[in-house]
């Protein structure tokens, strides 16, 4: 059936779309080195993917059960002070499978969960595009031949700034899916005459 193996085909993409923690490339089997509370979610979701026989619906409460995961090791990474690159690390592995459980939504034709998700995406993949430290180095120095200082800036962007260029990129072929939502006349507007003509 199309549906089940555009499942598999999103389920790879999620994957696919952001840099695997070097301890996972070497593994036999997925696991998060960075966010490992996502491991088994994450397993659960391949596992589903890979059926010969896919239930969209289990699929997406999978998807969004490793969306939660990531999400929670974001706020974790956060309150320790680890934004870059672990808090964006969880950020983008959030937002590809927010569009994974996105492209799910629209096949089943659930377009407002969909949108939500898609707009959740941007969201989380934008800060991580448009991050730069915030920290400014100084350096100063009192040598014989006078005082000296210097200030510099690190204006690196975030190691996972091109994983989330990728996923906005990815969003207009998924914002395709969902129909443009008809314009509602506002409430305080005057209803249209009734006519004659049927």
């Amino acid at each position: 059936m199309p549906n089940h193996r555009l499942a598999i085909v999103l389920g790879a993409a999620a994957l696919a779309f952001v840099a695997l923690a070097p301890a996972a490339r070497a593994a036999e089997r997925y696991s998060d080195a960075i966010c490992p509370e996502a491991t088994a979610k994450v397993i659960e979701f391949t596992d589903l993917g890979a059926q010969a026989k896919i239930n969209l619906l289990d699929l997406r409460t999978a998807t969004h059960a490793v969306v939660d995961r990531y999400d929670s090791c974001a706020k974790q990474k956060l309150s320790d002070g680890y934004i870059e690159p672990k808090m964006h690390y969880a950020q983008t592995r959030q937002a590809s499978f927010l569009i994974v459980a996105a492209r799910l939504e629209a096949t089943i034709q659930d377009y407002g969960s969909a949108q939500t998700d898609l707009d959740r995406a941007k969201t989380l993949a934008g800060e991580v595009l448009e991050w730069t430290p915030a920290s400014q180095v100084s350096t100063s120095s009192n040598r014989a031949s006078g005082n000296g200082s210097s200030r510099g800036t690190d204006t690196r962007p975030s190691y996972y700034h091109d994983s989330a260029k990728d996923i906005l990129a990815s969003i207009p072929d998924v914002q395709a899916m969902i129909p443009k939502l008809q314009v509602q006349p506002p409430a305080d507007a005057p209803a249209p005459k009734p006519t004659a003509k049927p």
